[in-house]
C-alpha cells in the first residue's frame, strides 16, 4: 500500500476468527489489516498488516482506527463507546455500528431487543427486578432458573443453572460482590440447538445459511451439522430478517436457538459477528461467511450461498493440553488449524469441516477423522 493510502478494512481483534476474515479479505484483493496485543496471536501469523496494540487502549484503538477506513469485530465485547467517540475524527466507519454492538453485547438489552421485535425467547428478569428465588420462579413459570453476567459469557462461561433458593442466593452474592450485573431466564427444555447465519449488506440485502444442529459439550460447541429442514420455520426467518432490516444491521449474525419439545424455536443468544456453527461454510458453500462478512461491511454485493453437497458438518478440535499434536487423518476432510501457541485443555484449537450426501452421513465422516488426530 502507499504511503498515507487507508486499509479498506481494520479488524479489532488477532484470535481464530480474525484470522479467517484476513485470509479471505486477501483473497478477495481487500486490503485489510488487524490489531491485537501478541505477535503470536492467530490473526498476527497470517499477515504481514498485522498492528500491534491494546484495543483497550486508548492510544492504540486511536492509532489504528486513523489507518482504516471501516472497522469491524471478531468478538462483540468491545468498549463500544470508546470506540464511538474516535470514530468521527478518524474518518472511518463501524459495521456493525456501535450502537447495535452495545445493544446486542448485553444480555439485558439483546433480551429487551428481542422482545421489542417479537422474536421468541424464554422468559427473563434482569437482576435489578428480582426480589426472591421463589417469585423468580413463580414469574418465569419454571422451576430451574439460568443466570447469564449480562457481558462477557460465552462457551458456557458466566452461566449457571440453578434449582433451589441456596445456590440462587450463592451465585447473587457472589456476583454483587463483584459488581456483576445478569439477567435470569427460565429454563428451556430444549429437544436440540439449532443455529442459523445471516447477513445484511450496507445496501440492505440479505442473504441466509441454512439452520443448523449444533451439539454442545461441557457447554462449548462439540460439532454442527446441517442442512434442518425449514420449511415449517420460514416465519420465523422471516421475522428475523426483517428484525435486521428495521435495525439497519450490516455483516453476519449468528442466533443460536432451542427446538422445545412441540417443535417451536426460541432465540437463545446473538452473536453480531461470524460465528462457530457457521465455520462449515468454508468449505462447503460456494460463499463462506468470512467472505461474506468482508463484502457485507465493504459495501460489495452478497452472493446467496449455496451448498455443494447434500449435508454438510463441522467437528471442533478441542485441546488436551498436549505438547506434541498431530493432524495426520485418512478420511477426505478439510482441516482448520487456528495457530494458537497455547495448547490448553478444553480450548478450541481447530476444526475440521466435511461434506457427504446427508447431514449424518457428514457428521460420520468428520467425528471419524478426528479419531487419527492427537490434539
Amino acid at each position: 500500500m502507499a504511503k498515507n493510502e487507508k486499509y479498506e478494512i481494520g479488524i479489532l481483534g488477532g484470535g481464530q476468527l480474525a484470522r479467517m476474515m484476513l485470509l479471505k479479505a486477501h483473497e478477495l484483493g481487500i486490503p485489510a489489516c488487524a490489531l491485537s496485543t501478541d505477535p503470536k496471536d492467530p490473526a498476527a501469523q497470517v499477515t504481514n498488516s498485522w498492528i500491534q496494540g491494546d484495543p483497550k487502549k486508548t492510544a492504540d484503538l486511536k492509532k489504528f482506527l486513523n489507518q482504516v477506513k471501516v472497522v469491524t469485530y471478531e468478538s462483540e465485547f468491545i468498549d463500544a463507546d470508546k470506540v464511538v467517540s474516535l470514530l468521527k475524527d478518524a474518518g472511518a466507519r463501524s459495521y456493525p455500528k456501535t450502537q447495535q454492538m452495545k445493544l446486542l453485547q448485553q444480555r439485558k438489552t439483546q433480551k429487551a431487543w428481542l422482545d421489542s421485535v417479537k422474536l421468541p425467547t424464554s422468559p427473563w428478569l434482569d437482576s435489578e427486578q428480582i426480589r426472591s428465588f421463589s417469585n423468580l420462579q413463580s414469574t418465569l413459570g419454571s422451576k430451574k432458573i439460568v443466570m447469564k453476567k449480562n457481558m462477557g459469557g460465552y462457551d458456557g462461561y458466566g452461566t449457571f443453572i440453578v434449582e433451589d433458593e441456596q445456590s440462587f442466593q450463592s451465585i447473587d452474592a457472589q456476583l454483587a460482590e463483584q459488581k456483576i450485573s445478569y439477567v435470569a431466564e427460565a429454563f428451556v427444555p430444549f429437544k436440540r440447538e439449532l443455529a442459523v447465519t445471516f447477513a445484511r449488506s450496507r445496501t440492505g440485502q440479505i442473504v441466509k445459511y441454512p439452520i443448523v444442529e449444533s451439539f454442545q459439550t461441557d457447554s462449548r460447541c462439540d460439532w454442527v451439522k446441517g442442512p434442518m429442514r425449514t420449511d415449517r420455520h420460514l416465519r420465523f426467518l422471516n421475522k428475523i430478517q426483517r428484525a435486521l432490516t428495521s435495525l439497519e444491521y450490516v455483516g453476519v449474525i449468528a442466533f443460536e436457538l432451542f427446538e422445545t419439545r412441540l417443535g417451536e424455536l426460541l432465540v437463545n443468544e446473538i452473536a453480531p459477528r461470524v460465528h462457530n456453527s457457521s465455520h462449515y461454510s468454508l468449505n462447503g458453500f460456494n460463499e463462506d461467511q468470512f467472505s461474506m462478512h468482508i463484502k457485507a461491511v465493504t459495501g460489495r454485493d452478497l452472493v446467496a450461498p449455496q451448498c455443494f453437497a447434500g449435508g454438510f458438518a463441522m467437528k471442533n478440535l478441542i485441546g488436551s493440553g498436549i505438547k506434541t499434536v498431530s493432524l495426520k487423518t485418512k478420511k477426505a476432510v478439510h482441516v482448520h488449524w487456528y495457530g494458537k501457541h497455547e495448547n490448553r485443555k478444553g480450548r478450541k484449537m481447530g476444526h475440521v469441516n466435511a461434506l457427504a450426501s446427508n447431514a449424518n452421513a457428514a457428521l460420520k465422516l468428520a467425528e471419524n477423522s478426528v479419531k487419527d488426530m492427537k490434539v
